[in-house]
Order: structure tokens, then C-alpha cells, then sequence
């Protein structure tokens, strides 16, 4: 619980501190400033995917009410991450497409866009846990042995 509470932590704050190391290139050439952004902007995204990565295995993991592999945890994870860019895609052609909305509603369009973020942030979390529960269940039942039709029944060596 403690690392997912770091994690999260560091998902908060590192990115502002993070742009302040952009500050290191005043006074550069355009050049350089623009090849020092792209470096750091890859760290940072890496970064990122491997605390969303760490984060998301660790609480498919460790707080569901059961046992969960490592593998399958982390397929579900894959699946929440690929779900999640896509809903990042799809809210960023949401507000180009509909952002004169925001001359309708006012602040009630920014509500309405995050209600309907949060919602598509926890259908994407659940719809990870339901497959790593369906994986789970598939693996339970190819390690319970099957007893075939030809197999002679096991005596208890009376005869």
C-alpha cells in the first residue's frame, strides 16, 4: 500500500519538477534547446509508463480480494494501459471537436469532461480486472486434473 501511495505521490509531483530542468537550456541555442527538450521529454515519458506500469501491476496484485498471478496481472495491466491511451486519444479529439461546447454549458462542460473521463479511466481499470479474473479462472481450471472416459478407476490395492 505504501508504494502504491508513493507512486502515486511521484506521479503528482515529479512532472512540474520535471519542467523546471527545462530552464537549464536558457540562453542555448535553438538547437540544442530543441534536442535537450526531446531527451528529456522521452525520459519523461518512459518514466511515466513504467510508474503506470509498476503502479497498475501492484494494485491488480496486491488489492484484490484474491490471489492473482504476476503474469496475468500484468497482461491486465497492458490491456488498462492500451485502454487508457486510447481514452487519452479520444478525449483529445473529444475537446478539439466539441470544445465550442464550452461557450454553451461554461464551466459545465469542464465537469461534464471530467465526469466523463472518470468514468472511462475506471471502465478501462475494471474491464483489466475482469480479464486478469478470466485468466484467473482459466489457469485454476487447467490445474485441476481431468479423469477421461478409459482411465481405470485408482483401488485402494484390495482386491
Amino acid at each position: 500500500m505504501i508504494v502504491l501511495i508513493v507512486l502515486t505521490a511521484a506521479a503528482i509531483v515529479v512532472p512540474p519538477l520535471w519542467e523546471g530542468i527545462f530552464y537549464l537550456t536558457k540562453g542555448m541555442s535553438s538547437q540544442v534547446d530543441h534536442a535537450f527538450r526531446g531527451i528529456l521529454q522521452l525520459v519523461a515519458d518512459v518514466l511515466l509508463v513504467d510508474i503506470m506500469l509498476l503502479g497498475s501491476v501492484l494494485s491488480y496484485r496486491y488489492l484484490s480480494p484474491g490471489k492473482i498471478r504476476l503474469r496475468n496481472a500484468f497482461i491486465g495491466t497492458v490491456i488498462f494501459l492500451a485502454l487508457l491511451q486510447g481514452i487519452k486519444y479520444g478525449f483529445i479529439f473529444y475537446i478539439r471537436k466539441f470544445s465550442k461546447l464550452n461557450l454553451l454549458y461554461g464551466s459545465l462542460f469542464s465537469v461534464i469532461c471530467f465526469i466523463l473521463v472518470v468514468y472511462l479511466f475506471a471502465a478501462a481499470y475494471l474491464y483489466g480486472a475482469s480479464v486478469i479474473g478470466v485468466l484467473e479462472r482459466m489457469g485454476r481450471e487447467e490445474s485441476i486434473p481431468v479423469k477421461e472416459e478409459d482411465d481405470p478407476v485408482a483401488s485402494d490395492g484390495g482386491d
